[in-house]
């Protein structure tokens, strides 16, 4: 039969410079056009291709090397993470559910565009504005130089006015999504964004408040994006978590690798001779 799912192909206007780069896939933002006043920008991300055989090669490498029942738990958890990340249609339902926890505040997580069917090798999402962390400290760096006296390249209050708001954007920023992620992963849904790093966490901010504005809703906004290897705690992973860093704190060796055991980070067998390396 004839599928009726209208066919945006030649709607589509694509940018094939790469705004992002990882082992797995690629971002790039495209353009769709489907007759209405204004076009939707999105960012599909693009698995790269031939990746399966190399990962199955290494991870037989790594089986035949160590056989250890730790190093097997290991190596069982890095293949299914791998699988998970390979796998773009399932980074879409992450997504999916991540919106579930994470809108929250000035939290948030841009949604599946849901005209770009995903597939194993293709997820599209909303455009997100602003820049990454890491983009963010770059910019800084940049601001920063150019205060030196010897250059007279910019407005030097300005430029501090502007260090100090990004500054303390990116601190109220980053404080807020660790909680909501500490909160979320440990003692409620257990659901958790599993890579975490400055390229994944974007921060917008809003020129256009005032001081006043600022003072009492804040001034920023956060968007989280690259669910490839989200997870889920149990509740027994979430009292394994809660265990071990308790443990921790009282420097007790026992909580430590119990709360260890519990999450699934090492097993029962490995216990005994890993107390020593822990104490």
């Amino acid at each position: 039969a004839r599928s009726t799912r209208p066919d945006f192909r030649a709607r589509l206007t694509v940018n094939y410079e790469a705004i992002g780069s990882g082992t797995i896939a690629q971002a790039h933002i495209v353009t769709l056009d489907e007759g209405r006043p204004t076009e939707e920008t999105m960012i599909i991300k693009v698995k790269r291709p031939g990746l399966e055989d190399p990962v199955r090669r290494e991870m037989a490498m790594f089986e035949e090397v160590e056989k250890s029942a730790f190093a097997e738990k290991l190596i069982h958890d890095v293949r299914a993470t791998l699988e998970r990340e390979m796998n773009l249609g399932t980074e879409a339902v992450e997504i999916n559910a991540a919106q579930k926890v994470y809108n929250q505040g000035r939290v948030s997580v841009p949604p599946v565009v849901t005209a770009i069917v995903p597939s194993d090798s293709l997820v599209a999402i909303s455009f997100v504005r602003g820049r990454t962390i890491d983009r963010v400290n770059v910019k800084l760096d940049e601001v920063t130089a150019a205060l030196d006296p010897r250059k007279h390249t910019v407005n030097r209050s300005v430029a501090r006015h502007y260090v100090a708001n990004l500054l303390a954007a990116q601190a109220e920023a980053l404080y807020e999504l660790t909680q909501l992620w500490f909160r979320e992963a440990v003692f409620e849904s257990g659901f958790f964004h599993g890579d975490l790093h400055s390229g994944n966490v974007f921060l917008a901010l809003d020129e256009d408040k005032t001081a006043f504005e600022r003072r009492f809703t804040g001034n920023h906004r956060v968007t989280v994006i690259d669910f490839g290897s989200s997870g889920q705690f149990s509740r027994k992973q979430q009292q394994g978590v809660v265990e071990y860093a308790v443990g921790v704190a009282r420097g007790r060796t026992g909580e430590v690798l119990d709360g260890l055991v519990k999450t699934g980070t090492i097993v029962k067998s490995d216990r005994a001779a890993l107390r020593d390396t822990v104490e």
